[in-house]
């Protein structure tokens, strides 16, 4: 914006959290393996989350998945702060660290499940990024490329992990802070985000995505899809969508 380049087709970009969908797919591919299911305890998986997470003995891997947990979300007070400093901003976290930051910074919006309640908790991504890891003995990158990024053909795909380098995204990224002032985020360090949002692409490769996702392409089984596509009409107060599994419905 500083010299008005415009933006072009095959410029990459951050897609936020368009990557948690990315991550149910993982995650319900996992499910027709038969390697874990929804309703698998997160202590099964993460043993040392659960015991240290507030009501962590409670949670299920569903409930994580579509933000009902009541899990502290670390993703404003961590990521925010990175609009007005720039050291914030670009500082790198590993993901145990994110929740370790959740758990000493916050208190649960309410209990695991309870009836009613819905709150969008980028936590519970952190916590299933790490579940996809424990469950597969691959890392969250790895399992991105090779599940989805590498089967369509999706050659711009990345996860940032640190500071972004022009390979991973080719264009400014811009935020407006609570002030209304315009921050040039480019230098945002994706781990902050990680598998509740740091992947990068262009827009033709998120339109490939989407496109097979919608088409059922990463499935066996039409219920998979239908599974995600189970929308939660609690989180419409909230969020202005209902929710389902990594997708919100915005019709």
């Amino acid at each position: 914006m500083a010299d008005g380049t415009p933006m072009r087709t095959d410029d990459i970009l951050q897609i936020g959290s368009n990557t948690k969908s990315m991550t149910v797919v993982i995650l319900m591919q996992l499910v027709e393996e038969g390697v874990l299911t929804l309703q698998d305890p997160l202590s099964q998986w993460l043993p040392e989350q659960a015991a240290i997470l507030p009501n962590g003995d409670q949670m299920t891997i569903r409930q994580l998945a579509n933000h009902t947990t009541g899990a502290w979300d670390y993703g404003d007070p961590i990521i925010g702060a990175g609009l007005d400093d720039p050291v914030l901003l670009e500082k790198g976290y590993t993901p145990a660290e994110l929740v370790d930051y959740a758990v000493e910074n916050g208190t649960p919006d309410f209990a695991p499940g309870e009836a009613g309640k819905w709150k969008y908790s980028n936590t519970g991504y952190i916590l299933l990024g790490m579940i996809l890891e424990a469950a597969t003995g691959e890392t969250y990158r790895d399992l991105l490329q090779t599940r989805i990024f590498d089967p369509l053909g999706m050659e711009s795909a990345a996860l940032i992990e640190d500071v972004p380098t022009l390979q991973e995204t080719s264009t400014r990224g811009y935020v407006w802070n609570e002030n209304g002032d315009m921050i040039d985020g480019t230098n945002w360090n994706g781990s902050q985000g990680w598998a509740a949002g740091s992947v990068a692409m262009t827009a033709a490769d998120l339109a490939t995505y989407g496109h097979a996702l919608a088409n059922g392409q990463f499935f066996h089984n039409p219920e998979t899809l239908a599974e995600m596509l189970t929308f939660n009409a609690d989180a419409l107060n909230i969020v202005g969508a209902a929710y389902g599994l990594g997708l919100m419905d915005f019709a």
